[in-house]
């Protein structure tokens, strides 16, 4: 029997599930920072994308669906997340006092001052992006789509090549951000993602 394809509908429907949990985590995590602290960002592991990815370039097979699986669920959290933190910081046409306040939440003048302290990585970079979404969520929808395992991870190989185009933005996905990506591409030789032979995403090196 074929696997029933998840419509498009749906996707938006449990994404906009995690956007409101991300939205309500990061708003939390702001009320109670001390000053100078940053926002706290889960990462998938530099170890467990090696793996997954390099085995893949080497056999054509996706041998970890598990693995897979929770390396795709973590990164639609992020990008969940990516949206939140880019529409509180008002680089969107949405008001963050009024997207705050949809989801029970109330900004304050003293946590509105200290957000661009807040949303920040280590190396001091906005954690946002006024470009990546979109992108990100066409390719989160053709992997919620993708009939096998091996379609599943060419969006995800696609995802990566949105957020290396960002260094910092890789680093709010993965341990290690672009530098994990950059090793995994001189471990590899092989072909694009666009090609028959999987590209260990050296689409980035």
């Amino acid at each position: 029997m074929l696997r029933e394809i998840p419509t498009q509908d749906r996707f938006y429907e449990e994404f906009f599930e995690r956007y409101h949990v991300q939205m309500c985590n990061l708003l939390d995590q702001l009320q109670a920072a001390q000053p100078g602290k940053i926002c706290v960002w889960e990462r998938v592991k530099a170890a467990r994308l090696k793996r997954i990815w390099l085995d893949f370039g080497r056999t054509g097979v996706i041998r970890d669906e598990k693995g897979l699986a929770e390396i795709a669920d973590q990164f639609l959290d992020n990008i969940a997340r990516l949206q939140a933190a880019t529409e509180l910081m008002g680089h969107t046409n949405l008001d963050p006092i009024q997207t705050a306040d949809d989801h029970g939440y109330e900004l304050t003048p003293e946590l509105n001052e200290r957000m661009c302290d807040f949303f920040t990585d280590e190396n001091g970079a906005w954690a946002i992006s006024d470009y990546a979404v979109d992108k990100l969520l066409d390719h989160g929808c053709r992997y919620w789509q993708a009939e096998t395992p091996e379609d599943q991870i060419y969006q995800l190989d696609r995802m990566l090549n949105v957020i290396h185009c960002r260094s910092d933005l890789a680093s709010l996905f993965i341990e290690g951000g672009s530098e994990t990506l950059r090793q995994i591409a001189n471990q590899g030789g092989y072909a694009t993602a666009e090609q028959p032979n999987f590209s260990s995403v050296s689409l980035y090196g």
